[in-house]
C-alpha cells in the first residue's frame, strides 16, 4: 500500500464521526501505519457526503447506513453514498455500518448489492467485536492494495542455474507466437524436469516472464549444472518442432529473489542482465552459455558433456563490452 491514502467517515453525527475516526485508529494500528500519513475526510453533511464519495479518492470509505432526509425521517441513503463511491474508484473499500440491529441481515444484502465490500451491525463495529472488525478491514485494505502497484517486501540472494528462452523475430510475429512459444516451452521443461530436474529434490524453480520469453532460474547445489541438461533437452524438442524460431542461453550467477507485497516472486540481478546479453547473441534455434557457466560449473572444459561440443566466440554485448560465449552443439 503506498505510504499515503485517504480515508471518508460518513455519518450524520458528529458523535458517530468520533466514534467511527476510532476504529479507523484500529485499523491503522493493524496496517502499521501511522496517523500523520492518513488523509483523513469526515462529514455530516449527507450533500458533502456524496461529494466526498464521488470524488473517488478514498481507499477506505465508512458510511453510515441510514441519514436524515428533509423533513427529519430517516432513510438508508448511505447505500446511494456506498453505491456512489464504489463506482468512482472500484480499487476502494467500502464499509456500511448500521445501528439498526433488527434489520442487520436485511441491510447486509442490500448493502452489498450496492457495492459495499463489508457491513457491520453498530454493535460489532465499534464495540466488543471492534478488534476482529479492525483485522478484517485491515486484511481487507491490503488484499485491495495487492491489486495496484506491488512493493518490495523481501529479497533474499543465491546462486542459481539460470535458462533463458528468447523469440527471435517476435515483434513481426504477434502476440500469439510468443504465447505457443512460451507454452511450448513451459510443457517441454515439464517434461524435462521428471528426467533431468528431478534427479535433485532439493532444486527450486523460479520464473521471470520476459518481453519476449522466459527466464527460469534453478537454485540449490546443483542447480547450476542442472541448468544446462535442462536447456539441452528443451533445445532438443524444440529442434523437432518446425515453425518456431527461438534462441537460448544458460549462465551461473548471483540473483535475488525479491518477493512483491502480492506474493508473487521476481529475478533481480546482474546474472539476470548477463544472460540476456548471451541470449541475444545466440544464433536463430542456437543455444549458449556464457565463459562464467563454462568455466566455473563446467570447469574450463574438464567436466565432459557427453555429445556435446562447446565452440567459443567473442562477440560485442550492450555499452560496447566483450562478451564471451560458447556455442552448443550436438557431436
Amino acid at each position: 500500500m503506498a505510504n499515503e491514502f485517504t480515508v471518508g467517515i460518513l455519518d450524520d453525527s458528529d458523535s458517530g464521526l468520533g466514534i467511527m475516526e476510532e476504529l479507523v485508529d484500529a485499523v491503522l494500528r493493524n496496517l502499521g501505519h501511522d496517523k500523520s500519513a492518513v488523509a483523513l475526510r469526515p462529514s455530516s453533511d449527507r450533500r458533502e457526503a456524496d461529494i466526498i464519495a464521488a470524488s473517488g479518492d478514498c481507499d477506505l470509505l465508512l458510511v453510515d447506513l441510514m441519514w436524515p432526509d428533509g423533513d427529519g425521517a430517516e432513510s438508508r441513503s448511505g447505500l446511494d453514498i456506498a453505491q456512489t463511491g464504489k463506482n468512482a474508484n472500484q480499487s476502494s473499500v467500502v464499509v456500511v455500518i448500521t445501528s439498526k440491529q433488527n434489520q442487520a441481515e436485511d441491510f447486509r444484502t442490500d448493502a452489498k448489492a450496492r457495492g459495499a465490500d463489508l457491513t457491520y451491525t453498530w454493535r460489532e463495529a465499534f464495540m466488543e467485536a471492534r478488534a476482529l472488525t479492525a483485522k478484517e478491514i485491515a486484511d481487507r485494505l491490503s488484499s485491495a492494495a495487492s491489486h495496484l502497484i506491488p512493493m518490495i517486501v523481501d529479497s533474499n540472494q543465491s546462486t542459481m542455474g539460470l535458462v533463458g528462452l528468447d523469440t527471435v523475430a517476435y515483434s513481426e510475429e504477434g502476440d500469439r507466437t510468443q504465447v505457443e512459444v512460451v507454452k511450448s516451452f513451459l510443457t517441454y521443461a515439464s517434461e524435462s524436469w521428471k528426467s533431468v530436474v528431478a534427479s535433485d529434490p532439493l532444486v527450486r524453480t523460479h520464473v521471470l516472464f520476459t518481453g519476449d520469453g522466459l527466464i527460469v532460474g534453478l537454485s540449490g547445489s546443483s542447480g547450476a549444472r542442472l541448468a544446462l541438461d535442462l536447456s539441452l533437452d528443451v533445445r532438443r524438442k524444440f529442434d523437432a518442432l518446425a515453425g518456431y524460431e527461438t534462441r537460448m542461453a544458460v549462465h551461473a550467477g548471483p540473483v535475488s529473489v525479491v518477493t512483491m507485497n502480492d506474493g508473487s516472486l521476481q529475478l533481480l540481478g546482474h546474472s539476470v542482465n548477463w544472460l540476456n546479453r548471451a541470449m541475444n547473441a545466440a544464433a536463430k534455434g542456437g543455444l549458449v552459455v556464457t565463459r562464467e557457466f563454462y568455466d566455473v560449473v563446467l570447469q574450463s572444459g574438464r567436466e565432459n558433456v557427453d555429445g556435446v561440443l562447446f565452440s567459443e566466440r567473442t562477440v560485442e554485448a550492450k555499452h560496447g563490452r566483450s562478451l564471451v560465449i560458447y556455442d552448443v552443439s550436438r557431436c
